[in-house]
């Protein structure tokens, strides 16, 4: 009993420091937001591939951010609240779901390809910032569930 509460107290300061990191980055991105990008980030309110026709760089980092951490600590958190087992299973049925999403994205990447699109940045922001936004989030995913596994394994010994 005794080394259960101390599981469960341990489980729940790592989604506390998760919770305060995950609105620490909010806070962050906001920031950033209204100091790089024109007019406080108006452009992120009509989609991320303004941002990248206004500011290609500033925009870049803009999505990898976005995309990629919170999907990282969001995973995290939900894999966290899980019991070892049910989380195997989860994993294993999100997968497939994910590498489904991942399949119809490059079928549709690789349709633009053929109806001939050119590969320059120019003209293509917006589907550039799509494959990068849903590749991102497919990667946090996988990260995430990394991350619960170690957490899981570094506790358990």
């Amino acid at each position: 009993m005794k080394g259960s509460l101390k599981q469960h107290l341990s489980t729940a300061a790592v989604f506390g420091i998760s919770i305060a990191l995950l609105v620490g980055f909010g806070a962050l991105i906001n920031l950033y937001q209204n100091t790089y990008l024109l007019d406080g980030g108006e452009a992120f309110h009509k989609g991320y591939g303004h941002i990248l026709k206004e500011n290609l760089e500033t925009g870049l980092v803009f999505i990898l951010l976005v995309n990629s951490i919170p999907p990282i600590l969001l995973t995290f958190l939900f894999f966290l609240l899980l019991e070892r087992e049910v989380q195997i299973i989860a994993f294993k049925i999100l997968r497939v779901v994910v590498l489904l999403f991942l399949i119809i994205l490059m079928m549709y990447l690789a349709s633009n390809l053929n109806e001939g699109i050119p590969l320059a940045i120019d003209g293509n922001q917006r589907l550039l910032e799509l494959s990068l936004t849903w590749v991102l989030r497919f990667m946090g995913f996988f990260l995430g569930y990394q991350l619960t596994k170690s957490s899981f394994l570094t506790r358990r010994n």
